[in-house]
């Protein structure tokens, strides 16, 4: 019984038509003292969100964006009232509220911090302590949740030359086989040049990574990412803020065979050094006379060089 206020409650019995007779069948009004009436105490969670990652908890959870369970029992969602009533059998003591997300359609929320009365947070745990009383000692408590939106991870793919179909294998920290360590490559993902790039969806802020490994024929030539900071930053280190969209760019140049010939004109009858080179590794061959040099190789960025041979 709640709200019940005022003074002693008293009942009476109806006068009967017979002014001699007077009884009462069935059930009857018992005469019960305000100060007598045991009210059984609330717990009242809500939840407050930061949608836009601006520092300011501007929303509450949604009907049925949260889930609430209390000592471990059945989780109860978000209500119409956008929080939820948790009301009591064996109320006195201490109780366990945990939180969940069931929702995830405007995104993905972290536990930030809590507040409340009768109501102490250990992480995103909270502990109410009530007590059953009357209207004047009865112990309720109220605790709030208070959330912010996470980030985004972009991974575009650029291939030089452009256009090319072929596939590039990432292997990305936040997906449940994914360490994005080279080491213990795993692939999550392909992309190619011209693949739309992958979206990681909503993350909790934190430091992730991703990786790639070039295919054969080609080597990377950059992988940058940046984030609304402006700063650029490692794909193996990527640290993600509340709102934060990271945007990381992977570019790779395919090796090109190269072929490079020499020929000799006349009839020499010493032996002639000839020097070829290119923009990325000088290469020195002694020829004989009536011969040529054929270089051939697999050249691209800095650093791959010709292999040689003679031949005629």
């Amino acid at each position: 019984m709640s709200g019940c206020t005022g003074s002693s409650q008293h009942s009476r019995l109806s006068a009967p038509a017979d002014p001699g007779l007077y009884n009462q069948t069935g059930q009857q009004n018992v005469p019960i003292g305000a100060s007598s009436v045991v009210r059984l105490p609330d717990i009242t969670v809500t939840k407050h969100i930061d949608r836009d990652g601006d520092g300011t908890f501007e929303d509450l959870a949604n009907p049925g964006e949260y889930s609430f369970s209390l000592d471990g029992g059945t989780p109860v969602t978000t209500g119409y009232r956008r929080e939820r009533l948790l009301l009591q059998r064996d109320p006195d003591g201490s109780h366990v509220i945990t939180e969940a997300q069931v929702d995830f359609s405007l995104g993905t929320y972290q536990f930030i911090e809590g507040s409340g009365t009768n109501c102490v947070f250990s992480g995103s745990t909270a502990t109410a302590s009530v007590r059953a009383g009357d209207l004047n000692s009865v112990q309720n408590a109220s605790c709030s949740f208070y959330n912010r939106i996470g980030g985004k991870i972009i991974v575009d793919k650029v291939t030089n030359p452009a256009h090319h179909t072929q596939l590039f294998d990432f292997d990305a920290s936040w997906l449940p086989d994914g360490d994005g360590n080279p080491a213990t490559f795993d692939t999550d993902f392909q992309l190619a040049d011209d693949t739309a790039p992958y979206a990681s969806g909503w993350l909790l802020p934190g430091s992730y990574s991703v990786a790639e490994v070039a295919p054969s024929g080609w080597s990377q030539s950059a992988a940058l990412c940046s984030g609304g900071d402006g700063d650029d930053t490692s794909p193996s280190s990527i640290v993600l803020e509340s709102g934060e969209v990271i945007t990381c760019v992977f570019t790779n140049t395919e090796w090109r065979p190269l072929t490079v010939s020499k020929t000799v004109s006349g009839s020499y009858d010493r032996t002639l050094s000839w020097s070829l080179s290119k923009s990325v590794l000088p290469v020195s061959q002694s020829v004989a006379a009536g011969r040529r040099l054929i270089s051939t190789g697999r050249c691209g960025d800095a650093g791959v060089g010709c292999g040689s041979r003679p031949g005629r």
